[in-house]
């Protein structure tokens, strides 16, 4: 955490993060010498691992709809003004609308159709229009550039083109593209959607004149990618959370399958990769795998990862990941605080964006635009 503060410090650019969870991407920002001005989330846990990691950094408990639906540009702006923020000067304004809702638009389409980017009388528990909530602050803001976070098949969505184009029309160079963050220096295959948008008269400065000039703002990949091995061979992990982690293991119901993929793997392994003939009675889907030492770690997520729930398991030994563990392979510092539970603290791991990930975005995008 040492050297993110002494890199942040560098202030080679402004962020406001929302939807900002536990701190994952701003901690990525921060890396790539960002001072991050604002974080916003609506998870009380989340705000508490933020407020843990980031005391110095502003944050504000509430849901982004109660923001971006205040009435007026005006109000949203006062709003933001209270942190010094102003229209138009703010750097990047960054946010990963919660995934879930994104399902299930990809596949009821028409649902989506009836739905606005600015009504506010919309059902507060529907989340399937966040990413519209987030593109009206783009839109109230005007900041120099906008990163949007989310899983693939939200590109899909009636919501994401509608939003896409409302913002395009009001003067953005727009494109996105699938990272993954083993790509990035992460020991995690984890794909993300990454949208950046650039205000034109920033872009052109930049020699930036179509959308396809995006694209060169994306992460190159590493030529060698960093495996389980790299990141948690040398961690001294707890015993008594390896302990819970065995015992809870043992006394799953996929234990005896768990038993069945040989340890130490060529490659992250299912069941069925062992033995064809479960394939019958497992389909695609099945999250119970082994990790493999020399290969990243398969998507890491808030779920999965939990005491009783099938997972990823360690490579060597029959249990899931430790705290410790998980922080080295989505690229947190060890030395990163988690608030809660071990289901809270991979709640909170799950949902992260990998620090390295936006690091390396962060990196190109002040390399091209702000330097």
């Amino acid at each position: 955490m040492k050297d993110v503060r002494k890199s942040s410090s560098r202030n080679l650019f402004t962020v406001v993060s929302t939807f900002c969870g536990g701190g994952g991407s701003s901690t990525g920002y921060k890396l790539a010498g960002g001072n991050v001005l604002l974080a916003v989330d609506s998870d009380r846990s989340a705000i508490e691992t933020y407020r843990h990691n980031y005391p110095d950094t502003p944050t504000v408990l509430d849901d982004i709809r109660n923001i971006s639906r205040l009435g007026s540009d005006k109000k949203i702006l006062s709003f933001f003004n209270k942190f010094g923020i102003e229209q138009g000067e703010l750097d990047i304004l960054d946010g990963s609308p919660p995934c879930t809702a994104f399902s299930i638009a990809s596949r009821n389409k028409d649902r989506d159709k009836d739905r606005t980017l600015n009504n506010p009388h919309s059902d507060k528990k529907n989340t399937s229009n966040l990413m519209g909530d987030f593109i009206n602050l783009v839109s109230c803001l005007r900041p120099k550039v906008f990163v949007m976070e989310n899983v693939v098949p939200s590109k899909n969505s009636t919501i994401f083109k509608v939003s896409m184009d409302k913002i395009r029309n009001e003067g953005y160079l727009i494109n996105w593209e699938t990272v993954i963050s083993s790509d990035c220096g992460v020991a995690q295959s984890r794909k993300r959607l990454i949208v950046i948008g650039i205000r034109y008269d920033v872009a052109v400065n930049s020699s930036l004149t179509t959308d396809e000039d995006i694209l060169d703002l994306y992460p190159v990949p590493c030529d060698q990618q960093l495996t389980v091995r790299d990141v948690i061979s040398d961690l001294v992990t707890d015993p008594e959370e390896e302990d819970i982690l065995l015992d809870t293991c043992r006394l799953s119901t996929n234990y005896e399958l768990l038993k069945l993929i040989p340890k130490s793997p060529i490659k992250p392994s299912k069941i069925y990769h062992i033995h064809p003939e479960w394939e019958r009675r497992f389909n695609s889907d099945f999250t119970l795998i082994r990790s493999s030492w020399d290969h990243p770690c398969p998507t890491i997520t808030c779920r999965g990862q939990q005491l009783g729930i099938s997972g990823i398991h360690h490579p060597e030994h029959d249990r899931k990941f430790t705290i410790s563990e998980l922080k080295r392979l989505t690229s947190l510092p060890d030395d990163f605080h988690i608030t809660g539970t071990f289901n809270d603290k991979v709640e909170r791991i799950g949902n992260m964006v990998p620090p390295f990930m936006i690091r390396s975005i962060g990196n190109e995008i002040h390399k091209r635009i702000f330097y």
